[in-house]
């Protein structure tokens, strides 16, 4: 696991390198004025394009696979489960501010596709309920109202994998979308 996780982070770094040594901006003279000898100084400076960067990183951002693509990916390669990579549910009283609850969420999100992934139903539904929380600590009401119909669904369906794996693809699409077009997006 940890090989893969650093053979993807190694290609992830050695692209980006590529991707920003490819990256012809142009270069200004200034001059820096000059010395007691007459000799005068230059120095080359990159122009700085911030809507050009803010543009490429969307673009890495909008290519990067997508937490459940991850999770099945690890799958597919024969990796066993780890408990013990996944943030530990006891954790989450831990999380006190707004940013640090929002980072934990986006973190038991992945977890939940992973377990997902492994059809782990029982951290699954563990998951799930720490998920609840947090987005009720962040101030999401809303969005948790539209979990709760779910909740039903995944107890009575905690033994059936296949069952589970749909409903819960299900309700995290529906926080997915929820998040991206809400007022709190």
């Amino acid at each position: 696991m940890k090989k893969i996780s650093l053979k993807t982070g190694a290609f992830l770094l050695a692209a980006l390198l590529i991707f920003s040594g490819c990256n012809n901006q142009p270069k200004v003279k200034q001059d820096k004025g000059t010395n007691t000898k007459g000799q005068t100084s230059s120095v080359e400076v990159e122009v700085f394009d911030a809507v050009k960067l803010k543009d490429q990183i969307v673009e890495i951002i909008k290519t990067a696979p997508k937490p459940d693509e991850l999770a099945g990916f690890l799958n597919e390669t024969g990796v066993s489960y780890m408990l013990e990579l996944t943030v530990p549910a006891e954790n989450v009283e831990k999380y006190m501010t707004i940013f640090d609850q929002s980072l934990a969420a986006g973190m038991y999100k992945f977890d939940l596709f992973y377990a997902k992934a492994y059809n782990r139903q029982d951290v699954v539904s563990q998951l799930y309920a720490v998920q609840e929380k947090l987005i009720g600590k962040i101030g999401l009401d809303g969005e948790l109202a539209k979990m709760n119909k779910f909740d039903d669904r995944i107890k009575k369906n905690e033994g059936k994998a296949d069952s589970l794996n749909v409903i819960v693809s299900e309700a995290m699409n529906k926080v997915s979308q929820s998040y991206s077009s809400g007022e709190h997006s």
